[in-house]
């Protein structure tokens, strides 16, 4: 599992992508490692990414896609990114929803024999919102902005999935008489 926390957006999206492709790739890197070394491998990627599910350090650097119709143990797969084709996000900017909180699982973990990560969400709760006047809409309660303490939980809204393990077929054992 990579816990992540990719570089900011700050200074624009456009001028700050290539340190976030380049962590991207440093992951990749890793990743690949544990799918060279291991046969019986799983592979998860959480966290805040600061980009888009269709952005370049995703797809393109990192590799990971919507999950297709095929699975390959050795590839990656954004459960995020079909939420947000649905319209979810898990943080807001300037009024803007987007989707930069990631999980991102290995086809092994899709295997609907042995594993399933399913029921992908993003956890959304009232109590977890401001209601914003400017923009006349809720946000997530952040801690602390601008120097001020809020008493909110993050600017982020956290995203959640079910790793399931199917059972294994129990041996039968002989008891001796």
């Amino acid at each position: 599992m990579f816990v992540n926390h990719w570089p900011s957006r700050r200074g624009g999206e456009e001028a700050s992508e290539p340190k976030r492709t380049y962590v991207a790739q440093q992951v990749r890197n890793e990743v690949d490692k544990i799918f060279k070394k291991y046969d019986d491998h799983h592979v998860i990627l959480v966290g805040d990414f600061n980009d888009e599910p269709h952005n370049k350090s995703v797809t393109e650097t990192l590799g990971a896609t919507t999950i297709p119709e095929k699975v390959e143990n050795e590839a990656l797969y954004d459960l995020m990114a079909p939420l947000k084709e649905e319209g979810y996000a898990s943080y807001n900017y300037n009024g803007k929803w987007n989707m930069l909180d990631h999980i991102v699982v290995s086809g092994s973990l899709l295997d609907k024999k042995k594993t399933e990560a399913e029921n992908a969400i993003v956890f959304n709760r009232k109590w977890m919102l401001f209601y914003h006047q400017k923009t006349k809409q809720y946000r997530p309660s952040r801690t602390y902005y601008r120097g001020k303490y809020y008493a909110g939980y993050s600017d982020h809204l956290p995203v959640c999935v079910d790793i399931v393990q199917k059972d294994k077929k129990k041996k039968k054992v002989k008891k001796e008489k």
